[in-house]
């Protein structure tokens, strides 16, 4: 027999600790899940998420044209350059002038957290005006945490210009026409089934490991292949406990080994793996049977004056270091050994 252990892993041992950890498992995807599902309900992750919205307005220039034919390409050209170099960014800027701004607050009633009206300033900050070169097209871009007010904004801003354009002399001769409302859409933050999602992934991925973190650092046997690792050949192999049927087999094993004693060892005097009335079944073979912990040392007394001495090991009940100490003290005096596996 080997002395030195070593576990020996292998896909079937590892689905094996999947499947007797399954519980471990499920209590982690639950819990995880849960706790990712009132997150996703709080106001803190309310405002993590920003949406925006997106409006366009074009600016065109009411040509009239003159009477003298030579002039019309002339004038038309003339206000199309200062559409280009001066109107469209003087609009730009009155988009995001802090007087315009402060109405829409006003009129929108934009607060913040604590009951009190943006400044004018930051709002500012969350608006953008593009315009594409050569062209008349303005497009306003509005981000800000709330999907309601965001497309009123963003819906407002073109209205106060086209206000404004009528009350102002110089815009007299340029109209401003809206081209598209803003409709919000989210752009950062996630919605509440994205954070249960990860929560659910993750409750799995915990659940693994715990399993096999609890699998590969506890004391007790966990499987079969830990017992053949330390040299030890397991004769049977049984599910659960020794019932009516197992423990025949175990008195057709006694028999076989031609023994008239039989000592067997479990990991505590608390074990039921063996039926109350096994010593009595065995005795009616012929054989004398006496159970014992294998930890004490009667048990190590006995099993020299024994035929037979048959060690039960229990998965998840026996410990690791009495096995292996057991396992010298069998090798060093060459007592004769069968091994049960009882198997979770």
């Amino acid at each position: 027999m080997n002395q030195t252990y070593e576990e020996e892993i292998s896909l079937k041992e590892l689905l094996g600790v999947l499947i007797k950890r399954k519980k471990v498992i499920l209590i982690s995807f639950i819990i995880i899940t849960l706790l990712s599902g009132i997150y996703a309900f709080l106001p803190a992750f309310e405002k993590q998420t920003e949406y925006d919205a997106v409006s366009s307005i074009a600016i065109i220039y009411n040509y009239k044209a003159p009477e003298n034919p030579e002039e019309i390409g002339e004038g038309y050209v003339y206000y199309q350059d200062r559409l280009q170099g001066i109107m469209i960014p003087t609009i730009k800027g009155y988009a995001q002038s802090l007087s315009i701004l402060r109405s829409i607050i006003t009129e929108l009633e934009i607060k913040d957290d604590e009951g009190e009206y943006i400044k004018a300033r930051k709002l500012a900050e969350d608006i953008e005006i593009e315009n594409q070169t050569g062209s008349n097209l303005l497009t306003i871009t509005v981000k800000y945490k709330d999907e309601k007010l965001v497309a009123d904004i963003a819906n407002k801003i073109p209205e106060k210009l086209i206000q404004m354009a009528k009350a102002n002399p110089e815009l007299s001769n340029y109209q401003i026409n809206i081209i598209d409302y803003a409709i919000a859409s989210e752009t950062k933050g996630s919605s509440r089934l994205l954070p249960v999602a990860i929560g659910m992934v993750l409750g799995i991925m915990l659940g693994i490991f715990l399993a096999f973190a609890m699998s590969y650092l506890s004391k007790k046997i966990q499987s079969q292949a830990q017992i053949t690792a330390m040299g030890i050949d397991i004769d049977l192999r049984l599910k659960n406990k020794v019932d009516t049927e197992s423990q025949n087999k175990l008195i057709a094993l006694a028999k076989l080994s031609e023994v008239d004693k039989l000592l067997i060892g479990i990991h505590n005097t608390d074990s039921a793996v063996l039926p109350s009335d096994f010593i009595k079944i065995a005795k009616s073979n012929n054989i004398e049977v006496q159970i014992l912990p294998y930890t004490t040392d009667e048990f190590l007394l006995k099993s020299k004056e024994s035929d037979l001495s048959m060690i039960i090991v229990e998965e998840e009940k026996s410990e690791i270091k009495d096995l292996e100490e057991l396992i010298k003290i069998i090798s060093k005096y060459k007592i004769k050994t069968s091994v049960i596996y009882i198997e979770k």
